[in-house]
């Protein structure tokens, strides 16, 4: 297994697993690795996303949050998955004007959105879910908008009392705790998000619920649908501590239906089982249909993190990864078989036996890109 480290170390890892894909013995199966870690503290890796080939260098490039330190990383990698270079993100660091505080949690969440100003460089989305604006917890995103170097040329709040969010948030809300890019969904050619509010509390405690948002290209709303058991169409039962939006991901269109659909992962922070819902959107945000994934027994921080894959199996259908924020706890593939109208069949749910490669850790961070080659098949990051 490769490692290097960056200029200044961290205590979590994160690893980039090369996976075999369609026409291997085993598909799915890790067949090289490459980690990044180090020893200072900060959580980082506990968030991900790929951001395309930032500097031009013809490699791709990463956004890492460090969420215990109120902070982020542009790492700048090499075609071998080694970092080159890496860029700083916090209060005051790498251009970032905006104001922290020392339990906002900034870089729980991070997603990339595009270029969302058209200044031809890719934007991004980082959470800070216990941010205290218009109360405790509340939660608020950053848009950042990024320069080639991996530095924030602006910034623009989004919260309960920035960035022209209309929907109210309450106390212990957590908004901001993921975030999926979701490209344009309404069509006016400009990116638009999904954010999760795990602690929402329209029906029960901490049931959860999602926030689509519809972007200006200023970072700011120009429009939202709330999406929780008692808001947006939502079909299905959202348990008490369930934590609904704990985890977001867009899936592609699974049905057919010209719009994008998302998974969301439900974790549990109580007695229920966790889960993990494929929520079928329509163009306004509202939901067309939903549907629970059989998934069988699983231990509490199932579904805490949740990444599209492509179609690792080549069966025309989106395979997905699901992570356990636990000690121990493993990192799996689901492959979907089939679908028809709004109802898609999974197939077996597959965990990487990462003891194998020198890992046993908790999958925190998972996000997939093409840009950096380990080797002929796809390519997964994953935070430790």
């Amino acid at each position: 297994m490769d490692r290097c480290s960056l200029s200044k170390p961290f205590l979590p890892s994160l690893v980039l697993l090369a996976l075999s894909a369609a026409g291997s013995a085993q598909l799915g199966s890790v067949e090289s690795v490459v980690e990044i870690s180090g020893s200072e503290a900060g959580e980082f890796g506990a968030s991900l996303a790929w951001l395309g080939d930032l500097d031009g260098d013809g490699n791709g490039d990463l956004v890492v949050g460090a969420q215990a330190a109120n902070r982020a990383w542009t790492l700048f990698l090499n075609a071998d998955g080694t970092v080159a270079s890496s860029q700083e993100i916090a209060e005051g660091v790498g251009g970032f004007g905006g104001d922290l505080d020392l339990l906002d949690s900034f870089g729980f969440c991070v997603a990339t959105l595009g270029d969302l100003d058209g200044d031809g460089v890719t934007d991004v989305a980082v959470g800070a879910p216990f941010d205290d604006d218009g109360g405790s917890g509340r939660g608020a995103v950053w848009i950042l908008f990024l320069n080639v170097d991996g530095t924030v040329k602006a910034e623009q709040k989004i919260s309960a009392t920035e960035g022209a969010l209309g929907g109210p948030l309450d106390n212990g809300d957590n908004f901001g705790m993921s975030i999926a890019a979701l490209g344009d969904l309404d069509g006016d050619g400009i990116e638009d998000i999904a954010v999760g509010a795990s602690g929402d509390d329209d029906v029960d405690g901490n049931s959860g619920a999602l926030w689509i948002l519809f972007l200006n290209t200023d970072g700011t709303v120009g429009g939202e649908q709330k999406v929780s058991q008692s808001a947006g169409g939502f079909p299905g039962d959202l348990s008490q501590h369930g934590v609904f939006g704990s985890a977001a991901a867009a899936l592609g269109d699974l049905n057919g239906d010209g719009v994008v659909d998302l998974g969301v992962g439900a974790p549990s922070n109580g007695p229920p089982q966790p889960e993990v819902w494929v929520v079928f959107m329509n163009a306004d945000g509202t939901v067309d249909d939903a549907q629970k994934l059989d998934l069988g027994e699983f231990s509490a921080n199932f579904g805490s993190s949740i990444a599209a894959i492509g179609d690792l199996d080549g069966n025309g259908v989106m395979d997905t990864h699901f992570g356990q924020v636990l000690a121990g706890g493993p990192l799996y593939l689901q492959r979907s078989r089939a679908h028809a109208g709004s109802v898609v069949e999974f197939a077996e749910t597959v965990p990487f036996d990462l003891s194998l490669v020198g890992l046993s850790a908790s999958s925190q961070g998972v996000c997939t890109g093409g840009g950096v080659s380990l080797s002929n098949a796809l390519d997964v990051v994953v935070g430790f």
